[in-house]
Order: C-alpha cells, then structure tokens, then sequence
C-alpha cells in the first residue's frame, strides 16, 4: 500500500491497522482552521477515500496512456483491485469538527466508525453513534 502516500491529506496510521485486519485507518491532519473550512476538508477526505476503494486515480491513468477497455473481462481487469465500501472500518483519529464531519460522511457510506480522541468526555461515542477505540478493547 505504499501508493497511498501520494495523497497529502491522508495519513495512514500502518502499526495500528495491522492489528485490526480490513481496516483503514487515517488521521486528517489540516492546519488549524476555525469553522469555515470543515466542510470543505470533510468532503475532500472522503472524495479521496473512495478514490482509494474505487481506483479511479488509477483508471483514469490508464486510459490517458491510451489502455482500451473493450468488454466486461477487460474492465473486470482494469478495475482489479476495487472494494466495496459496505461494512469495512475506518478509524479517525480526534474526533473534533472535521473528524465528526467525515464521520458522519462515511456512516452514510456504510463505514463503520471507529474513533480514538483522548480528550473527548465519557459518553461521547453514545450520542454520536460511533465506538471508541479506547473503549473498544
């Protein structure tokens, strides 16, 4: 997966997704904003995140270099590689504006959530409707 440090906004957290197999793991880490840019962080993190899942960074490559994909066996091997989204964890790590943002994004995508932010209160989880890493275990 050494591909998945071209993308500057994700940070793949690779010791603690080792031991949890099937889960992606990342930490958006922006510089500090106040309010205005969450959205906007939100929805380019997940945007990237089904890029990963759906390789269309890769496709689209593919055939700018000119591939010709000419019946399904040709685009079943061109897409090799793609995943469903549907029940695969992804873990945030803190879980302040934009970390509740892309929580939110990714439920909708059928992610389950996992979070670990140490300076959250007890009960946060419940209210929001992820797990906590920290008291998953």
């Amino acid at each position: 997966m050494y591909y998945l440090l071209n993308f500057l906004v994700l940070l793949l957290l690779v010791s603690f997704a080792s031991l949890c197999p099937g889960m992606l793991l990342l930490g958006v880490n922006p510089p500090v904003c106040s309010r205005f840019c969450v959205e906007e962080v939100a929805d380019s993190t997940i945007c990237l995140i089904l890029n990963l899942y759906r390789r269309t960074y890769w496709l689209a490559n593919s055939v700018r270099d000119g591939k010709r994909i000419q019946g399904p066996e040709a685009l079943k091997e061109a897409a090799a590689g793609s995943a469903r989204i549907r029940g695969d964890t992804l873990g945030i790590v803190g879980l302040g504006r934009i970390g509740t943002a892309v929580a939110i994004r990714a439920k909708v995508f059928g992610f389950s959530v996992i979070f670990y932010d140490p300076y959250l209160p007890d009960g946060v989880e419940r209210s929001i409707g992820e797990k906590s890493a920290a008291r998953a275990r």
